[in-house]
């Protein structure tokens, strides 16, 4: 997969949400590795719709399932809007793409504030 622009756009969407300057690199190295093949299913499956990454310590970990560890730093969540393996045409419109720090209430609280509070 060098020089998929199809995985560098979810690596790209997944740092910029999770790292910081002195954790991108590392958490490069271990997403770009996909030990557990979940990106590789969801650039190619047709039937993988989502890719998560869970932060938590300094491990990232991803996966095809959706959960929520309230245990983790924060979480993203990619969706591909339209089955089928994802197509760099479908790059950046149908696939959404949605970060969570903490638990699910305190992300849905800091989105509500951020959009409505002063």
């Amino acid at each position: 997969m060098a020089d998929d622009k199809r995985k560098e756009f979810v690596l790209s969407a997944v740092l910029d949400a999770v790292s910081t300057a002195e954790s991108r690199d590392a958490f490069f190295m271990q997403l770009a590795a996909d030990a557990d093949g979940a990106m590789r299913a969801f650039l190619e499956d047709e039937s993988t719709m989502v890719f998560q990454a869970t932060v938590s310590g300094g491990a990232v970990r991803s996966s095809n399932v959706v959960s929520f560890d309230t245990a983790s730093t924060c979480q993203v969540v990619l969706t591909k809007l339209r089955a089928g393996a994802l197509r760099l045409a479908d790059i950046p419109a149908n696939v959404a793409v949605t970060s969570m720090s903490h638990s699910p209430v305190s992300a849905l609280y800091h989105q509500l504030h951020s959009i409505y509070g002063p």
